[in-house]
């Protein structure tokens, strides 16, 4: 028998097998921990990041919307376009001339869109839902909004009149359905 088949030999052997066997599953743990501590920390700053960015393009938008209300109130008493550009989809675009004289017979109902017959009127969807429309006047459109999209529904009521619009969507949130008024008037 060789002195490296003796028990005191065998007995180092499994004990520097055991301290290996921890020291790995030690550096495992850690490794495991930094890495969580790593990941919590980028998701932490990309979390603040996004809610940066957002808020920096809310602002961007609502000084734009600011700006647009003002040069449609300055606008008033002439008849510049207040609604240039408006892209409607299927690349088309819209623009909305404001009368210079506008003249209303019977006054529309509080809180009542309104608009003239072969006018276009433009409505946007910014969450994500299947949608159906019901113009009021016998049309009805459906469809589906992708998360991150914005899409802009048109419509042109050819007849005057007063009609009641029906939205439904259906999405993350639920089913929910959404009543309007429209008020469709000569010039």
């Amino acid at each position: 028998m060789t002195w490296w088949d003796t028990g005191a030999v065998q007995y180092l052997k499994a004990k520097v097998q055991d301290v290996v066997q921890d020291s790995g599953e030690k550096a495992k743990q850690t490794v495991s921990d930094q890495a969580g501590e790593y990941a919590h920390s980028v998701v932490g700053e990309a979390e603040g990041a996004t809610r940066r960015y957002v808020a920096d393009k809310t602002a961007d938008a609502l000084a734009y919307i600011g700006e647009k209300i003002l040069s449609a109130a300055s606008s008033l008493g002439g008849s510049e376009s207040i609604f240039s550009g408006v892209a409607l989809s299927g690349g088309t675009s819209v623009s909305q001339e404001m009368p210079s004289d506008p003249v209303f017979i019977v006054p529309p109902p509080p809180a009542t869109i309104t608009t003239h017959p072969g006018t276009p009127l433009v409505f946007s969807i910014n969450r994500a839902a299947a949608y159906t429309v019901d113009w009021g006047d016998g049309n009805r459109g459906s469809g589906t909004v992708h998360d991150g999209e914005v899409l802009l529904l048109s419509h042109i009521w050819e007849a005057e009149g007063d009609f009641q619009v029906r939205i439904t969507f259906d999405g993350p949130e639920g089913v929910s359905t959404s009543f309007f008024p429209v008020r469709v008037y000569a010039r």
